[in-house]
């Protein structure tokens, strides 16, 4: 290299050299202009409903200065001194910080939660608060907002008499509630359940939902906001047991749990033990009703969007289905039909020996919806040995076997066949254009699961177009 080709290449490093020098400078400069303000990546930073003295989820705010120099934040803090919001300032937990420096072009990250108080009210009210602050005398804020609902909390709860819910506020079951032989709880229209995770409805006794197309019934996890609607796995779920009888489900919606209903009465008639009408069960981390050897009636209603299965019947049983929607759209993640219908279970005993018990399974499937993402979607596995009847009529499925089920049936495996309204939404309606339309019998059910009249040439599945 010759000594003028040297001689460049030292100017231009220190030309680059003094440049990156000079805008550290700049960078370091502190600007005392009144005129200068942050930016901040939203105005009002918004809760969801938020459940009072439970933890909301976190929101996030961003401050940039947006000048090409330093600034000083004198002060960041809430207006209100015992607020019930909280805040995390630039990873410090703290509702005030001082003289925080910002470099020019730079940012800081505000996280907030809010705790709400009680306060013994049934409608929600409104939380407002604001974060200040203040750079070179100037003041600025961002405003709070956080709508929050009392609840009626429910805590190792035991029902051994008749009880009535209604619903002047929602209740907050925080672990097991037991209905206990005896006991009775009858859940009028409107009412809404917050289930905490794990907590779980054992029902030993009599359990009623009494909603309307108007106000439904309502059971769901405690987490209402953004992200949380339509997440599986909240809570538990909702058990009944041997000894409950009458169970009435009528207009209910029981959502985001790990299962909807496991049902386990086996006895010696074939009368319905549950009784489930204009009802949705949808987004099961497992399955929507799960049942061994009981005896089951559903009508005009939806089990939808479940990781596993929407109906597993389980070691016989007696089981009708009228005018239901079961739609399982799972993607990739399971790859077993969204249906099992069997009449014997298998497993181990306390002993360590496997064991195999069987009972009779009878399955009646009438002006009903069965699809999904896999080809098949309906699971039959018997033993001969144990009497099985399965009553296929009127009905639109997927499956690789149609002939299994009586020529009565629609099948198709044509993607998206039934033409659902829009499924990403877990809208289960019919477009005008679907097979289903006009396509079942009259069964004598006049309304469908919105409450809609049925007419003389009923529409399959849970919704009359």
């Amino acid at each position: 290299m010759s000594f003028s080709q040297t001689k460049n290449y030292l100017l231009i490093y220190l030309a680059a050299f003094f440049c990156f020098y000079a805008c550290q400078l700049q960078d370091e400069i502190v600007s005392t202009d009144q005129s200068i303000r942050l930016g901040f990546s939203r105005d009002t930073v918004k809760f969801d409903t938020i459940l009072t003295q439970t933890k909301s989820q976190t929101r996030r705010l961003i401050v940039y200065n947006t000048n090409k120099n330093a600034v000083v934040i004198r002060n960041i803090r809430l207006a209100t001194p015992q607020s019930p919001f909280s805040l995390i300032i630039n990873g410090e937990i703290s509702n005030e910080k001082n003289n925080l420096r910002l470099l020019g072009g730079d940012s800081i990250l505000i996280l907030v939660t809010a705790k709400l108080p009680e306060k013994n009210q049934n409608l929600p009210s409104l939380v407002r608060d604001s974060i200040l602050f203040e750079t070179n005398s100037n003041q600025q804020h961002v405003k709070l907002w956080a709508w929050g609902q009392d609840v009626k909390r429910i805590s190792k709860s035991v029902i051994s008499t008749p009880v009535v819910w209604d619903n002047s506020r929602p209740y907050f079951v925080s672990d097991t509630l037991r209905i206990v032989t005896g006991g009775s709880l009858q859940i009028t229209e409107g009412a809404t359940v917050y289930m905490s995770p794990n907590a779980t409805f054992l029902v030993q006794g009599k359990m009623m939902m009494q909603g309307s197309a108007e106000k439904p019934v309502l059971f769901t996890g405690t987490r209402n906001d953004e992200g949380y609607q339509n997440l599986a796995g909240q809570w538990n779920g909702i058990v009944f047991t041997q000894d409950s009888k009458g169970a009435d489900l009528v207009y209910a919606q029981i959502r985001n749990a790990n299962f909807g209903l496991y049902v386990g009465i086996p006895d010696n008639d074939t009368l319905p033990d549950v009784t489930i009408r204009n009802s949705v069960i949808e987004n099961m981390l497992v399955t929507g009703i799960i049942a061994f050897n009981s005896d089951i009636l559903i009508q005009n209603s939806l089990i939808s969007n479940c990781l596993d299965k929407t109906f597993d019947a389980r070691y016989g049983g007696n089981y009708t289905l009228q005018h239901c929607t079961l739609a399982n759209y799972r993607g990739t993640i399971q790859k077993q039909p969204s249906i099992r219908l069997q009449n014997f279970l298998t497993y181990t005993t306390n002993n360590g020996t496997e064991r195999t018990d069987e009972a009779p399974l009878f399955v009646r499937l009438e002006n009903s919806i069965v699809w999904g993402d896999l080809e098949d979607e309906i699971e039959v596995t018997n033993k001969a040995a144990i009497a099985s009847r399965l009553v296929f009529r009127n009905n639109l499925l997927r499956t690789a076997k149609p002939n299994e089920y009586g020529s009565n049936n629609q099948n198709s495996n044509a993607f998206n066949f039934p033409l659902f309204e829009n499924i990403g939404k877990q809208k289960f309606s019919l477009q005008a254009k679907s097979p289903a339309i006009d396509r079942g019998v009259n069964l004598g059910i006049s309304n469908d699961i919105k409450g809609k009249a049925r007419d003389a040439k009923p529409d399959m599945g849970a919704y009359e177009k």
